[in-house]
C-alpha cells in the first residue's frame, strides 16, 4: 500500500491538472492532421472512451495499470511500484536516478510525441492509472491521459502492437511534485483531493 506521502501526490494530481502550461497540438508517429482536431488539450488529464479510441487508432500507446493484463491484446502492463522507491521514509517517491527510470521506461515503447492512454479498474483499483499518468507528466510526457470509466470502456477498441523502441527523454517537471514540507507550508492555499474510493 502507498504511504501518506504517496497518496498526497496522487490526490494532488487531480487538483493540479488545471495548472498546466498552454496546450499544444498532439502528434502521433504518422503526424496525422485529422487526429489534432479530435484530441483533448494538454491541460486535460482524463479523457472519454471516444477520445481514447481516436488516440489509439492513430498510433497511441495503451498502458494497463489494472493488474489484469490478459483482457486487452497489445496493451502494456505497468505498475507504479516499479518506478518508485521501496525504502522508508521515501517509499512511494519516484526513483531519483533518471538513468534507472529511463531504463525502466524503455520497455513501455514511449516516445515524447506519441500519446499515452492509461487504463485501470476504477471499481476495484486504488487509482493506479492516475498515478501512472501523474508519473509520466512529472517526467515530462505532456500527452499522457487516463480513461474515464477505466478499461471496461475501451474493451472493444483495436490497439496496434508497438514495434518501436522507446526514446522518451526525461525532463522532470517540478510543477507536478510536492513534498510534505511544501504541502504543509501551502496548505491554506491548496485544495487537497483524495482520489481513492472508500468502501
Amino acid at each position: 500500500m502507498m504511504n501518506k506521502l504517496g497518496w498526497f501526490s496522487l490526490g494532488l494530481t487531480l487538483f493540479l491538472w488545471g495548472c498546466a502550461t498552454a496546450p499544444k497540438a498532439l502528434k502521433t508517429r504518422a503526424e496525422s492532421p485529422t487526429l489534432i482536431e479530435q484530441v483533448p488539450q494538454q491541460d486535460r488529464w482524463v479523457i472519454s472512451a471516444d477520445e481514447a479510441k481516436s488516440l489509439l487508432e492513430k498510433g497511441g500507446i495503451l498502458l494497463d495499470a489494472s493488474g489484469d493484463w490478459r483482457s486487452h491484446p497489445n496493451s502494456i502492463a505497468v505498475t507504479w511500484q516499479e518506478f518508485s522507491r521501496p525504502d522508508d521514509p521515501f517509499r512511494g517517491q519516484l526513483l531519483q536516478s533518471d538513468a534507472e527510470l529511463s531504463q525502466k521506461l524503455d520497455r513501455l515503447s514511449l516516445d515524447s510525441d506519441v500519446p499515452v492512454v492509461v487504463v485501470g479498474n476504477p471499481l476495484k483499483g486504488w487509482g493506479e492509472e492516475g498515478r501512472i499518468v501523474w508519473m509520466l507528466r512529472s517526467l515530462g510526457h505532456n500527452q499522457a491521459f487516463w480513461v474515464d470509466g477505466g478499461k471496461s470502456q475501451i474493451k472493444d477498441i483495436q490497439v496496434s502492437a508497438s514495434s518501436s523502441e522507446g526514446d522518451f527523454e526525461i525532463k522532470r517537471n517540478r510543477s507536478w511534485i510536492i513534498n510534505s514540507q511544501e504541502l504543509n507550508q501551502r496548505r491554506s492555499t491548496l485544495a487537497l483531493l483524495d482520489s481513492r474510493e472508500f468502501r
